[in-house]
Protein backbone atom coordinates (compact mmCIF):
# COMPACT_ATOMS: atom_id res chain seq x y z
CA UNK A 1 0.00 0.00 0.00
CA UNK A 2 1.34 3.57 -0.81
CA UNK A 3 0.48 6.84 -0.18
CA UNK A 4 -0.42 9.00 -3.75
CA UNK A 5 2.76 11.49 -4.11
CA UNK A 6 0.42 14.61 -3.18
CA UNK A 7 -0.60 12.84 0.27
CA UNK A 8 0.24 13.77 3.47
CA UNK A 9 1.04 11.07 6.07
CA UNK A 10 -2.38 8.58 6.48
CA UNK A 11 -3.35 6.43 9.63
CA UNK A 12 -4.73 3.26 9.38
CA UNK A 13 -7.12 3.00 12.27
CA UNK A 14 -8.36 -0.89 11.38
CA UNK A 15 -8.56 -3.39 9.06
CA UNK A 16 -11.38 -6.14 7.90
CA UNK A 17 -11.25 -9.02 5.61
CA UNK A 18 -13.22 -11.64 3.84
CA UNK A 19 -13.68 -15.34 5.23
CA UNK A 20 -15.92 -18.05 4.23
CA UNK A 21 -16.09 -19.19 7.50
CA UNK A 22 -19.18 -17.95 10.10
CA UNK A 23 -17.25 -19.36 12.81
CA UNK A 24 -14.18 -18.40 15.28
CA UNK A 25 -11.16 -17.61 13.33
CA UNK A 26 -7.89 -17.44 15.20
CA UNK A 27 -5.96 -14.25 12.65
CA UNK A 28 -2.88 -12.42 12.78
CA UNK A 29 -1.74 -9.22 10.72
CA UNK A 30 2.01 -7.81 10.41
CA UNK A 31 3.11 -4.69 8.99
CA UNK A 32 6.37 -2.67 8.32
CA UNK A 33 7.61 0.13 6.48
CA UNK A 34 8.48 -0.54 3.09
CA UNK A 35 7.98 -3.25 0.65
CA UNK A 36 7.48 -7.05 1.40
CA UNK A 37 9.03 -8.16 -1.30
CA UNK A 38 13.01 -8.72 0.80
CA UNK A 39 10.93 -9.42 3.74
CA UNK A 40 8.98 -12.93 2.67
CA UNK A 41 9.67 -16.15 4.82
CA UNK A 42 10.75 -14.13 8.12
CA UNK A 43 8.99 -12.18 11.08
CA UNK A 44 12.40 -10.15 10.59
CA UNK A 45 11.55 -6.32 9.85
CA UNK A 46 8.36 -7.20 10.53
CA UNK A 47 5.60 -5.82 13.26
CA UNK A 48 2.57 -7.96 14.63
CA UNK A 49 0.06 -4.81 14.89
CA UNK A 50 -3.18 -7.17 15.77
CA UNK A 51 -3.78 -11.08 16.74
CA UNK A 52 -6.51 -13.02 18.03
CA UNK A 53 -9.81 -14.61 17.52
CA UNK A 54 -13.08 -13.20 15.91
CA UNK A 55 -16.20 -14.48 14.78
CA UNK A 56 -16.57 -14.70 10.96
CA UNK A 57 -19.10 -13.31 8.76
CA UNK A 58 -18.87 -15.45 5.70
CA UNK A 59 -18.48 -15.02 2.10
CA UNK A 60 -19.93 -11.33 0.92
CA UNK A 61 -19.23 -9.86 4.28
CA UNK A 62 -16.27 -8.04 5.60
CA UNK A 63 -15.02 -9.69 9.11
CA UNK A 64 -13.92 -7.19 11.24
CA UNK A 65 -10.55 -7.05 13.50
CA UNK A 66 -11.50 -6.07 16.72
CA UNK A 67 -10.66 -2.94 17.84
CA UNK A 68 -9.14 -3.41 21.06
CA UNK A 69 -6.46 -5.65 19.56
CA UNK A 70 -5.69 -3.69 16.79
CA UNK A 71 -2.63 -1.36 16.76
CA UNK A 72 -2.99 1.68 14.14
CA UNK A 73 -0.08 2.40 11.82
CA UNK A 74 0.68 5.32 9.81
CA UNK A 75 2.09 5.48 6.06
CA UNK A 76 4.26 8.00 5.70
CA UNK A 77 3.25 10.77 2.65
CA UNK A 78 4.34 11.91 -0.69
CA UNK A 79 4.32 7.97 -2.57
CA UNK A 80 7.42 6.30 -3.54
CA UNK A 81 9.46 4.02 -1.44
CA UNK A 82 8.96 6.08 1.65
CA UNK A 83 5.16 6.01 1.28
CA UNK A 84 4.92 2.51 1.58
CA UNK A 85 3.39 -0.06 4.08
CA UNK A 86 3.32 -3.76 3.53
CA UNK A 87 0.85 -6.07 5.15
CA UNK A 88 0.36 -9.21 6.02
CA UNK A 89 -2.82 -11.07 7.28
CA UNK A 90 -3.11 -14.89 7.60
CA UNK A 91 -5.15 -17.08 9.45
CA UNK A 92 -4.08 -20.52 10.83
CA UNK A 93 -7.21 -22.09 8.89
CA UNK A 94 -8.01 -21.89 5.81
CA UNK A 95 -11.13 -19.75 4.66
CA UNK A 96 -9.31 -16.67 3.74
CA UNK A 97 -10.98 -15.44 0.73
CA UNK A 98 -8.75 -13.50 -2.17
CA UNK A 99 -9.18 -13.08 -6.05
CA UNK A 100 -6.71 -14.34 -8.09
CA UNK A 101 -4.51 -11.57 -10.18
CA UNK A 102 -3.11 -11.55 -13.52
CA UNK A 103 -0.40 -13.40 -14.27
CA UNK A 104 1.01 -11.22 -16.69
CA UNK A 105 2.17 -8.65 -14.17
CA UNK A 106 3.95 -8.99 -11.24
CA UNK A 107 3.18 -8.44 -6.88
CA UNK A 108 3.74 -5.10 -6.09
CA UNK A 109 2.87 -3.57 -9.62
CA UNK A 110 -0.52 -3.51 -10.10
CA UNK A 111 -3.26 -1.18 -8.10
CA UNK A 112 -6.11 -3.05 -7.28
CA UNK A 113 -7.83 -0.09 -5.21
CA UNK A 114 -7.43 3.76 -4.56
CA UNK A 115 -8.74 6.34 -2.52
CA UNK A 116 -7.59 10.05 -2.82
CA UNK A 117 -5.12 9.26 -0.86
CA UNK A 118 -3.59 5.78 -0.76
CA UNK A 119 -3.24 3.17 -3.56
CA UNK A 120 -3.18 -0.71 -2.65
CA UNK A 121 -1.17 -2.65 -4.90
CA UNK A 122 -2.16 -6.31 -5.24
CA UNK A 123 0.64 -8.61 -3.40
CA UNK A 124 1.09 -12.19 -2.81
CA UNK A 125 -0.45 -15.33 -1.26
CA UNK A 126 0.96 -17.61 0.79
CA UNK A 127 -0.53 -21.44 1.31
CA UNK A 128 0.69 -22.22 4.88
CA UNK A 129 0.72 -20.68 8.38
CA UNK A 130 3.05 -18.70 8.97
CA UNK A 131 4.85 -17.82 6.99
CA UNK A 132 6.00 -20.20 4.50
CA UNK A 133 8.96 -18.87 2.46
CA UNK A 134 8.92 -17.17 -0.52
CA UNK A 135 6.65 -19.47 -2.89
CA UNK A 136 3.49 -17.98 -4.09
CA UNK A 137 0.47 -20.19 -4.14
CA UNK A 138 0.45 -21.85 -7.58
CA UNK A 139 2.97 -19.52 -8.69
CA UNK A 140 0.29 -16.97 -9.18
CA UNK A 141 -0.38 -13.09 -7.36
CA UNK A 142 -2.89 -12.59 -4.91
CA UNK A 143 -5.25 -10.01 -4.00
CA UNK A 144 -6.42 -10.06 -0.43
CA UNK A 145 -9.99 -8.58 -0.41
CA UNK A 146 -9.72 -6.09 2.88
CA UNK A 147 -10.71 -2.90 3.21
CA UNK A 148 -8.75 -0.80 5.64
CA UNK A 149 -10.18 2.42 8.17
CA UNK A 150 -8.32 5.48 7.68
Amino acid sequence: MRTKPESGVVIINGFDFYTESTEDVNFELWSRLGSFKEYKGTYDGWDLIASGTTKGRGIGRYTPIPEEVYTPVSIPGGGGDSGTRAFYLTLDSFGLVYKLGDTGTGSDELVSAETEDIEVYDGEGVLFYPFPGKKLVNGRRRSLLVRMKT
